[in-house]
């Protein structure tokens, strides 16, 4: 018998988005629904994330290809407003050192921000490098790569470029995946674009940075329809062959696995009951990720619904 849906969502609340992930826990958990109810499945568990102040992406696999973690990285960083999300971090960032930004002040109206903290500009510009400096750039639990992107994303918001692309505009299209110039990157202090190898740990700080900027944590939600599905080419623009399917089993795996080192984050796959059925494209075909979700006790009358896998009615 599966978990009813309004029981799991409850569970959701009490033992995750209540303390745990804002507490700087970190979970992923698969949850197995009937096809026909998976949209509404998402829309409820992102609703009530939203409710409890969680940055949520919604990742579907039949619109951008999730057999590589850059590709999920690209979609979340795709779905985030990062000039009202930097702008954020950095008003509160002033805020918690003493500068005062009204929220109708643009950040880069120094001459205002100055006179309303009764300080000279040039001594007001100083603190504020000052302060970024030392609060992100210097921030040694992330990534030297997310430090840069973040602390230019800042920059671009306090003193604006007249050039088109602006360093924050590269550095928004790096994140996103899109194609920008490497050298100009370079000359930022990023040097490389984000692939399989920087995509985990940037995906961990963007969870635990978040927080510094205002939200509970990050929560990511996966539809894995496509990839259990044989499709013609006209029938969907992303398809996936049976050793795709496996690469996207390795990047859950690796997920699970990296549990312990992620922190603020929790992701929800959410899969047809053709996951477990499907002989070709099912769990069955890669032992390392079903071992993982197997339960080693059954109940006999009910589903344990904190079970790494879960089937909701």
């Amino acid at each position: 018998m599966g978990v009813p849906l309004t029981e799991w969502l409850e569970l959701l609340k009490n033992e995750y988005l209540d303390s745990f992930i804002p507490g700087g826990g970190s979970a992923v958990r698969i949850l197995v629904v009937p096809q026909e109810r998976m949209e509404a499945v998402t829309s409820n568990i992102a609703k009530e994330a939203s409710a409890k102040n969680f940055l949520v992406a919604k990742i579907d696999s039949g619109k951008r290809r999730v057999d590589k973690i850059e590709n999920i990285f690209y979609e979340t960083a795709a779905q985030i407003d990062w000039d009202a999300l930097v702008d954020k971090w950095t008003r509160q960032t002033f805020t918690e050192r003493g500068i005062l930004v009204e929220d109708y002040t643009p950040l880069s109206d120094h001459q205002t921000i100055a006179e309303r903290n009764f300080i000279d500009k040039g001594d007001l510009l100083r603190q504020i490098r000052r302060i970024i400096q030392n609060t992100i750039y210097k921030d040694k639990t992330l990534t030297r790569e997310f430090r840069t992107a973040i602390t230019t994303l800042s920059y671009g918001l306090i003193d604006p470029q007249d050039i088109t692309p602006s360093h924050a505009d590269l550095v928004k299209m790096w994140l996103k995946g899109e194609k920008c110039s490497l050298a100009e990157l370079k000359k930022l202090g990023i040097f490389q674009k984000i692939s399989r190898h920087n995509a985990r740990p940037l995906l961990v700080d963007l969870g635990k940075w978040v927080r510094s900027a205002g939200y509970q944590g990050l929560v990511l939600i996966l539809d894995f329809q496509a990839p259990l599905m044989k499709l013609r080419v006209e029938e969907s623009p992303v398809r996936y062959s049976i050793s795709n399917v496996k690469d996207c089993y390795e990047v859950l795996r690796q997920f699970i696995d990296d549990t312990d080192k992620m922190c603020n984050l929790l992701i929800i796959i959410i899969a047809p009951p053709t996951l477990l059925t499907e002989p070709n494209r099912g769990l069955d075909i890669y032992t390392a990720l079903k071992q993982r979700t197997y339960e080693d006790v059954k109940a006999r009358e009910r589903e344990n619904p904190l079970n790494m896998l879960v089937h909701l009615e």
